[in-house]
């Protein structure tokens, strides 16, 4: 295309935006067709004006504000017309010239025209032809046709320069605007090979299993030369690392869990002379099943603490599960009157951060919360007491003299029923010791930093679960809330946290002593 033809092509579309926005028009249908769309962006990219291909072959254009460009590319042109009526020899009402008019001078965009106009002419559709086929396309018969073209111009000073751009764009066609197709199977293929050895020729065989014949021809050929149906072992590119490399990765992580993907690739660059990418790194690790996730916080037990949970788990874990549910576990716990002291989700888009339905209100000081004791056993709940003031071994002392024997009534534990209770210090105090021996309570002999053994942890946090539907205002409506959930949690959900128990006592053992998944 000359540069009048496009400054023409170019003050015709702006005469045309201007009269849709006269009209208010929101929406403009272009006369656009593929065949002319395709000799356009064709010629554009060889001359490096390729960067507004994306818009310019998309169905919708809206570069501009007001007014959206619309490409229906069904548009009938007089060429379409023309072309239509020489096939199938028709008259003409008006004679139209298939090709584009140009100036005397070859060019590119009319080199490639002829290149588009003859496979619509040689393979007339309703879809034009280079759209319709465009993964059907052989390489070197592309390549080959645009150089013919090239030699036979009249323009021989630009033959050399052309050559090159136009084979360029011949493979941006055949490998951008084609869409990757996945492999054909191996029955397909076994299908194509037995009908090759019976004789049939690439054309039937390629109309009996419905592919393209150049398929055909590349499954026969890769036959020939293998005497192999399906894909070759080791094709593809080749991997970064071997077998050895993968273990040395690993062991790097399995000494140090906190170690950075950067810094295992710094080691193996320093002490094997071998370059990978953290990217690599991590894909290793991956395959091993090792994946980045923050770490959990759990208590921190030493040599002799973890000696003596593994002793405790060693002495109780041979423990019918009858006398874990003649146990009554015991413990205290705090809730916030909003909400917990942790992270709370929300869903949210980035323009509503701080919208009040997106954030968690708080309180100056907290906003007050509520301190509990609380018992239980495998069939059911037992009291649940507030503590309004600062614990001590006096106050324990004295709750438990209200609500143990009662709660082991109302629990109907039997004669031998057993006491759990951690070491914190208010419960070793000497006041409430002395007590539990003048009463002849019998307790388990509690290993240190154990909250993991203990079911009753995973009870407050089902409790908390359960007050989230709750919205009490006070202090008083979160007490008198916090009683109504305990007494609504059912034996269904004490007897499975009681059950758990001996699994919890094999997980220490397993763990030698560390904390468990519980």
């Amino acid at each position: 295309m000359t540069a009048r033809e496009e400054l023409i092509r170019r003050r015709r579309l702006k005469l045309l935006f201007d009269i849709a926005k006269r009209e208010n028009c929101t929406k403009l249908i272009t006369g656009d067709n593929c065949t002319k769309l395709a000799a356009q962006i064709l010629s554009d990219m060889a001359q490096g004006k390729g960067a507004h291909v994306a818009l310019e072959c998309n169905f919708t254009d809206t570069r501009n504000d007001s007014v959206t460009i619309v490409r229906p590319f069904r548009e009938i042109m007089s060429k379409e017309i023309a072309m239509y009526n020489r096939l199938n020899s028709f008259e003409s009402l008006q004679n139209a010239d298939i090709a584009t008019m140009s100036g005397p001078q070859s060019s590119i965009f009319k080199l490639t025209e002829t290149l588009v106009n003859d496979l619509q002419r040689q393979f007339p559709s309703t879809v034009s032809t280079i759209f319709r086929e465009r993964t059907n396309f052989d390489k070197r018969f592309f390549l080959l046709v645009i150089e013919r073209l090239l030699l036979s111009s009249t323009t021989v000073n630009y033959v050399w320069l052309d050559l090159k751009a136009l084979k360029s764009v011949a493979w941006l066609i055949l490998f951008t605007m084609a869409p990757k197709k996945k492999e054909y199977s191996f029955d397909l293929r076994e299908t194509v090979i037995k009908h090759f050895l019976n004789g049939d020729s690439e054309h039937d065989i390629a109309t009996k299993v419905i592919i393209p014949r150049n398929s055909v021809h590349y499954i026969i050929a890769k036959y020939k030369n293998t005497k192999c149906i399906g894909n070759i072992i080791g094709r593809g590119r080749k991997r970064k690392t071997s077998v050895h490399l993968d273990r040395v990765i690993q062991r790097k992580i399995k000494v140090d869990r906190r170690k950075s993907a950067s810094a295992v690739k710094v080691e193996i660059e320093s002490e094997l002379g071998i370059i990978i990418s953290e990217q690599t790194v991590r894909r290793r690790l991956h395959e091993s099943g090792f994946m980045g996730r923050v770490a959990r916080k759990k208590p921190y037990v030493d040599k002799v603490n973890r000696g003596k949970r593994i002793e405790y788990a060693k002495t109780y874990r041979e423990k019918p599960i009858d006398y874990w549910k003649d146990v009554l576990w015991s413990d205290e716990s705090k809730f916030n009157l909003f909400g917990s002291d942790g992270k709370v989700m929300v869903w949210r888009t980035p323009k509503e951060e701080l919208d009040p339905k997106c954030t968690v209100p708080t309180v100056k000081y907290g906003g007050g919360n509520v301190k509990c004791w609380g018992s239980f056993s495998s069939s059911g709940v037992g009291n649940l007491v507030f503590i309004d003031e600062n614990m001590t071994g006096e106050i324990y002392r004295d709750i438990l003299q209200k609500n143990l024997f009662e709660s082991v009534k109302k629990l109907n534990l039997g004669s031998k029923w057993v006491m759990q209770q951690n070491n914190d210090p208010k419960h070793r105090a000497h006041i409430v010791t002395n007590w539990l021996n003048e009463k002849g309570v019998e307790r388990l002999k509690w290993p240190p930093y154990s909250p993991d053994l203990n079911p009753i942890e995973h009870m407050w946090d089902e409790l908390e679960r359960r007050m989230k539907k709750e919205k009490p205002k006070n202090a008083t409506e979160l007490k008198h809330a916090l009683s109504r959930v305990w007494q609504g949690i059912g034996t269904d959900v004490t007897k499975k946290l009681v059950d758990s128990v001996p699994n919890r006592l094999n997980e220490v053992i397993r763990m030698n002593g560390y904390p468990t998944r519980y």
